[in-house]
């Protein structure tokens, strides 16, 4: 894919490099703590796409080979009643409604 440049636009800014003068701006250190904030918070959402793509791309190669998470939730891991004592089966309920 090839990229047109208008020809006047370079000549247009090829002149405001050349024949600039010093613009004596002040920076207050306000526009600092802002771009600090900006690049922590750009560094923060990467994270959270990166989390999000990671995990979206791991359930679907485990959905592509077979396993899901139901398999490995209901595998060897014991629930919260069963650590407690009070295990209870399925058709052996204790619901008195």
């Amino acid at each position: 894919m090839s990229l047109k440049v208008n020809k006047s636009l370079i000549l247009a800014a090829s002149f405001f490099a050349l024949f600039s003068t010093n613009a004596h701006a002040y920076i207050d250190p306000g526009t600092g703590s802002i771009a600090i904030q900006f690049l922590i918070g750009g560094l923060v959402a990467a994270g959270f796409m990166i989390k999000t793509y990671y995990y979206s791309l791991k359930n679907k190669l485990a959905s592509i080979f077979g396993r899901s998470n139901e398999d490995k939730l209901s595998g060897s891991a014991p629930s919260g009643d069963a650590l407690a004592g009070n295990s209870v089966s399925p058709d052996n309920s204790t619901d008195k409604t």
